[in-house]
């Protein structure tokens, strides 16, 4: 996914369509990017509303919670674990967040330039890592 996402944003043109999959695939994808697009991102209730809309989404480190919520003993315990996960990942994101605005009000234009390039690396070195693995495994 990483590399056609890359793609599309280095070669837009030659690659529009052929590499949609690297787009939200499911059936909720457009109702939630209408929905999305909708809301006023400046005001502070619109950026709550934002960031539940963005909860929707597909999200790896959030599938792991929510399979450790589901090992517990309970639905107590469950609730708690994912409880916890979301205080967890608060500071983090917030962060994250004030970053990319510094970021992109500064440097948008060479971050434009330059994430697409990151983007390859990073599914580069991701093949590697995935193929050593499994050159381990047979």
């Amino acid at each position: 996914m990483l590399f056609g996402q890359a793609m599309t944003k280095l070669l837009p043109t030659q690659l529009a369509g052929v590499l949609g999959v690297v787009h939200l695939p499911w059936r909720w994808g457009a109702p939630l990017s209408r929905l999305a697009n909708r809301i006023d991102r400046d005001s502070p209730l619109g950026a709550v509303l934002f960031g539940v809309v963005l909860g929707f989404l597909p999200c790896g480190l959030l599938y792991a919670a929510l399979a450790v919520a589901a090992s517990t003993a309970g639905p107590l315990d469950g609730a708690l674990a994912m409880l916890a996960f979301g205080l967890g990942t608060v500071p983090s994101l917030a962060a994250l967040g004030v970053f990319g605005q510094m970021v992109g009000r500064h440097w948008g234009a060479m971050v434009s330039r330059v994430g697409p390039v990151l983007l390859l690396l990073n599914a580069a070195i991701l093949t590697v890592m995935a193929w050593q693995r499994f050159a381990a495994l047979v």
